[in-house]
């Protein structure tokens, strides 16, 4: 019983002194939802190859930037090239870490199953649009960058007579459920949604794409793991994942 009592009080004794289980590292991550599929997978790869967890922080991208500039801890930052160089200006990253991630264009969807309309010159687009009994987008003023994107394509006024429903996410969901004849939204968004079908990028005169750009904010606590991460997502055998995506590398 003595001898008993004895290893009881050694036991406690020796983990009373035991080192801490080291924690394992973690980088946070703000991007915009466009580049949401791929960040994932190669998220899942990076902490399967060197044990950093990946905190991925997902928005649209028009609320990033005042989320940068907040108290949020930042290890990587995602945006749109445009929105990037803007915070770029402001100091708020690295010097020297800025890189160009790839480009999403927008889709033209239907339902699956449905005809898909000729939309390969900027006519037959138009008409396609017109012709159509509502056209699902982002609306721009949830500050979705597909949707800001949308905006300033369809002010021109040969758009006048589309009958747009404008919703604050998903259209090709929305579209898909029965709440719009057809939908546009970012490839990358809805390349393997069920229960619609791409009927292809929009004609390239209206330029209606995304060009995305990811770096490493001033502000990151562990910069040195944050640009190991950037490395990663941007090396030459990640293009096969974006590529798979929608996300042209």
């Amino acid at each position: 019983m003595r001898r008993t009592l004895l290893a009881s009080l050694m036991a406690l004794f020796c983990l009373s002194f035991a080192a801490p289980s080291a924690k394992a590292a973690e980088i946070h991550v703000l991007s915009p939802t466009g580049v949401r599929a791929g960040m994932e997978v190669l998220a899942k790869g990076f902490t399967q190859q060197t044990g950093t967890v990946v905190d991925l922080s997902f928005a649209n991208a028009g609320t990033i930037p005042a989320t940068l500039a907040s108290n949020e801890p930042a290890d990587l930052v995602v945006l749109p090239t445009a929105d990037m160089d803007a915070v770029e200006q402001k100091g708020a990253l690295k010097a020297d870490t800025k890189i160009r991630l790839g480009r999403v264009e927008m889709a033209f969807l239907v339902k699956a199953g449905a005809p898909h309309p000729d939309i390969s010159t900027p006519e037959k687009f138009r008409a396609a649009l017109l012709a159509a009994r509502s056209v699902a987008i982002n609306d721009p003023s949830t500050g979705s960058a597909g949707g800001m994107i949308l905006a300033r394509v369809f002010q021109d006024p040969q758009f006048a007579g589309v009958k747009f429903k404008l919703v604050p996410a998903g259209p090709g969901r929305v579209m898909a459920q029965g709440g719009a004849e057809v939908a546009i939204q970012s490839m990358s968004e809805v390349i393997s949604s069920p229960g619609l079908e791409i009927v292809g990028p929009l004609p390239p005169v209206w330029q209606a794409h995304l060009d995305f750009s990811a770096a490493v904010p001033a502000k990151s606590m562990s910069s040195d793991v944050g640009l190991a991460f950037l490395r990663y997502i941007t090396r030459p055998e990640a293009a096969a994942v974006w590529e798979k995506v929608g996300v042209d590398r």
